[in-house]
């Protein structure tokens, strides 16, 4: 789904507030604000996890976008299913070199899927995580530069935490205003808006030229008001993140808006979990050998097949014919 500037701005004021509201902990009640600075950036790489999210934005009182996904991330590989307001639930999977993922839904409700093979240097592996970083980067100088610029953007956000702990579970919870905001969020904020405004050169046509309200430029964010709250086990692992964001835009042409944002993220299976191939058949089939033998090229070709009844590959049906194309021909 092509996403407006509107929702790119709020995702990226609310990731920044997620973040400094969350490790804003130094001065409350003597808490250990290192262990929950850490419980973020170890999350970052965690290398072996069960991730489960969903965000949703709403527009006035109507939902205007929604998307979730479970992912699970070992060394060898991953597995991501995911889905939103419109979108049929899909899944993305890479385990040492195979890539798999949903492709096309014929008009007859036939599911295709794609898959293709990496060569060696692209193999998954090396215990990079959920965003590709190993734990050794997180002694690197950029994130001790990144965890030095956190610690000066705290600053009075301190006052407006709580923490307590209940079964060996710390929950860290707050609220934030928009005067609040660190000035470095709030002028990035400004920044932004004043780009979006600048791309327009002043022209911005009529209220009727845009199909979605949402699209609409505007020349105002205010956020109202952010809480959220984040849980970390008896280990150091964060385990659970939820975070609500209610904003007001002012377009263009004057109309003011209200905007309500959730998301809340899930963490299991530290250090435990496991990738499964979504598909049987799948790994023993959609070998290079297979590839070379079949069409001629081991590496970086996309082939597409549908799947038998028990769920496992349909031998038969592998194309490297996009199934879009004999669908519309």
């Amino acid at each position: 789904m092509r996403k407006s500037v509107m929702v790119r701005v709020i995702c990226l004021a609310v990731a920044g507030v997620i973040l400094t509201s969350a490790l804003a902990l130094a001065a409350i009640n003597g808490s250990p604000y290192e262990r929950l600075k850490n419980a973020f950036l170890n999350a970052v790489a965690y290398t072996n996890v069960t991730m489960e999210g969903e965000m949703s934005i709403s527009f006035n009182g109507e939902v205007y976008e929604t998307e979730w996904v479970h992912m699970i991330v070992s060394e060898t590989g991953y597995i991501e299913f995911y889905g939103g307001l419109g979108n049929t639930d899909r899944f993305s999977y890479n385990s040492n070199g195979l890539n798999v993922r949903t492709s096309f839904r014929a008009g007859d409700g036939t599911q295709w899927y794609a898959a293709s093979i990496s060569r060696n240097s692209d193999l998954w592996g090396g215990g990079y995580g959920l965003f590709d970083i190993s734990p050794e980067e997180l002694n690197s100088a950029r994130f001790r530069f990144f965890e030095l610029l956190i610690d000066l953007m705290v600053g009075d956000l301190k006052n407006n935490l709580t923490m307590s702990t209940n079964d060996d579970i710390t929950r860290v919870s707050g609220t934030i205003t928009h005067n609040q905001l660190p000035e470095i969020i709030r002028l990035g904020i400004d920044m932004i808006v004043e780009e979006n405004l600048r791309w327009y050169g002043g022209d911005f046509g009529e209220r009727e030229d845009f199909r979605n309200p949402m699209d609409i430029p505007f020349q105002s964010l205010t956020i109202n008001r952010i809480s959220g709250e984040a849980d970390i086990d008896d280990q150091g692992n964060l385990i659970y993140v939820d975070v609500y964001a209610s904003i007001t835009i002012v377009n263009v042409f004057g109309d003011s808006n209200h905007i309500e944002f959730n998301a809340t993220l899930n963490f299991s299976d530290i250090g435990t979990s496991v990738v499964q191939t979504p598909i049987l058949g799948v790994a023993e089939v959609i070998t290079p050998e297979f590839m070379e033998s079949a069409f001629g090229r081991r590496y970086h070709l996309t082939v597409y097949f549908t799947r038998n009844a028990d769920g496992s590959i349909n031998e038969e049906s592998i194309t490297t014919t996009w199934p879009g194309e004999r669908n519309f021909n």
